[in-house]
Order: C-alpha cells, then structure tokens, then sequence
C-alpha cells in the first residue's frame, strides 16, 4: 500500500480531518521504512483521538520505535475519504485506560460495544494528539495536552 501522502498532497490542520467518519486509517513507518496502514474505530476526547488494538500487533512497537504518525478518514475497508495530518501517537498508561474505555464506548454503536466487552483483557490504548496543536501551544506559551492526564509533554 501506498502512503497517505502520495494520495494527499497537504496535510490539513486538527481532527476535523475525521469529521464524521466511524474509522481513521492510522499510517506508521516499519523498522524497514516502509508505511502500514491500519484502518480504525476512534473516539475523539478533547484534542486527542483514542482508539484500542489488539496487545500482539506491530503497530504498538512501530509507534514505540517512531510515535509521529499520519492519520485521516477512511471507510471501514481502509480507503481514504479526504486529507490527513500528523499526530504524535503514545500508548495510554493503565491508570488513564478506564477514561480510554469510557470514551470508546460512548462512540462506538452496539455492536462493536458488544464485540470489545468480550476482547477488552488483550487491549492496548493509543492517544493520537495533532503535531500542529502541540507547536501552536508550544509557540504561544501554552501547555498542550500530553497523555489523558493534561500535563505536558518533555521536549516540546
């Protein structure tokens, strides 16, 4: 598969990019270089985007290895529907992960609640927090989000 940024010229600012799509295609780089992309169910808390997958996938060492990524709407399958931004990607702690879970669930439709009750145990929680909203509080003297939590993040 290709990268998002062949098919997207410009990235677009903020999660708006996500409108009101149910998943997002979430793009990391390999050890090797080349990009995967993964489509997604989301939430969107604040400025973050949250999302689960499953503990064993290579997409949580990919994000470990190099946690900028690119996100934008896609349908279910994984085809893009519009423009995408770069997020810094983190992996919940498990003290933040019963807010994750709450905000998942209110976002998600009955059947997939149904589904991730049974799957829960053998999860992990991403955080995807917009890079030009971390620039543009770091610039303006703000404090961007990092985490759940609201503290910020070190070397921004």
């Amino acid at each position: 598969m290709g990268s998002l940024r062949g098919q997207h010229p410009a990235p677009v600012s903020t999660l708006g990019v996500l409108g009101n799509a149910r998943h997002l295609l979430l793009e990391t780089e390999a050890t090797d270089g080349a990009r995967h992309r993964s489509a997604l169910r989301f939430a969107i808390d604040g400025d973050a985007a949250l999302m689960r997958v499953p503990t064993g996938v290579a997409v949580l060492e990919a994000i470990r290895r190099q946690p900028i990524v690119k996100v934008g709407a896609c349908t279910r399958r994984g085809k893009p529907l519009d423009g995408y931004i770069e997020c810094m990607a983190q992996i919940v702690p498990p003290e933040e992960e019963a807010h994750a879970d709450a905000a998942l669930r209110r976002s998600y439709r009955p059947l997939p609640r149904l589904f991730d009750s049974f799957v829960r145990d053998q999860q992990a929680y991403l955080e995807l927090t917009p890079i030009d909203l971390m620039r543009a509080a770091a610039q303006g003297g703000g404090r961007p989000r990092d985490g759940l939590s609201g503290t910020s993040p070190s070397g921004c």
